[in-house]
């Protein structure tokens, strides 16, 4: 959270960035458009209330988790403090727990929020990703009324490879704002994205642990750290998940190109779509620190990691 705050002018100036100019030749722009950013814009709506639903749950039921001792005349909170006052008494106690539960529900908020913002980013760069995808592929629709009346049918006019031509400029200058976009996001978050991997790591593990050392069970305390244990792990698929996509719309801007009209047009054309091809060669990733590479594989990285870890704190607790 601190380090959000301390670059929260930069992320400002993420968020208001000079507005590139969109157009989708041919099709209709209107309707291509607005269906594209819808589409993304439900997509990241849908991954909010999933895994805000996911951290609701958990932390209500982490709130709740000293309700069987409550019932049995027992007075744990749900995460115990020095005080120097006797906290079992009523209504103190039963005012710090709501307290506690409240709070945690709010951190829970908070969290998801900060969340969402980062791979919201990731998600606007995708989507200008299959804007762009959208525009190099029509390019020259637009031109087929200034093909000359020569025995080529398929060749266009001096005007219309100029037209073209500075067509495929602006989807170039598109292709640099979202690469500068996705750099300025990297320069942001990264140090973010890197610990909270890390940590959620560690607690997966721990958690499970926990749960496997157990002696009582209690149904809101397995459910609390069964659910947030899912929450942990919902959190790293949405930042591999949006990584990974990342990776992918920078792949398929080649495919774009080669489902366009690059066979009508003349050799400067081609040169520069050649050009623009060769650059999706470079691979774009999100990475943090240690050279950490947002991707699904990463996703898979980390849980094996973390069972490797379980594995190891069960057989040494079995030995002790």
């Amino acid at each position: 959270m601190s380090m959000v705050l301390r670059n929260r002018y930069s992320t400002t100036n993420a968020l208001s960035p000079e507005p590139t100019r969109v157009t989708v030749s041919g099709w209709g722009y209107e309707s291509i458009y607005e269906r594209i950013v819808t589409w993304y814009t439900w997509h990241e709506i849908f991954h909010h209330f999933a895994y805000q639903s996911i951290g609701g749950i958990g932390s209500t039921f982490w709130g709740c988790s000293p309700l069987a001792d409550y019932l049995n005349g027992i007075k744990l909170l749900p995460f115990p403090f020095w005080s120097p006052f006797d906290v079992t008494k009523s209504p103190t106690y039963e005012i710090i727990w709501l307290h506690q539960a409240v709070t945690f529900i709010l951190c829970c908020i908070n969290n998801v929020a900060i969340d969402i913002l980062i791979t919201g980013f990731m998600n606007v760069a995708s989507c200008q990703f299959e804007l762009l995808k959208c525009k190099i592929s029509s390019i020259g629709e637009d031109e087929k009324h200034l093909i000359k009346p020569t025995k080529n049918p398929s060749k266009l006019s001096k005007n219309a490879e100029d037209q073209i031509y500075m067509k495929l400029c602006d989807c170039v200058r598109h292709n640099i704002a979202i690469f500068e976009f996705v750099a300025e996001i990297q320069g942001i978050f990264s140090t973010v994205i890197c610990m909270q991997l890390f940590l959620n790591c560690l607690i997966i593990c721990l958690t499970t642990f926990r749960v496997t050392q157990m002696t009582t069970y209690f149904t809101t305390e397995v459910a609390g750290n069964l659910v947030y244990t899912c929450c942990m792990t919902y959190q790293i698929f949405i930042y591999a998940w949006h990584g990974n996509e990342l990776y992918l719309h920078n792949e398929n801007i080649s495919l774009a190109i080669y489902m366009g009209n690059w066979w009508k047009f003349g050799e400067r054309i081609k040169h520069a779509l050649r050009i623009m091809m060769l650059r999706t060669y470079r691979p774009l990733y999100i990475t943090t620190w240690f050279s950490v590479k947002l991707s699904l594989s990463l996703f898979v990285a980390i849980l094996q990691m973390s069972y490797t870890i379980f594995a190891f704190l069960r057989s040494s607790a079995d030995n002790t």
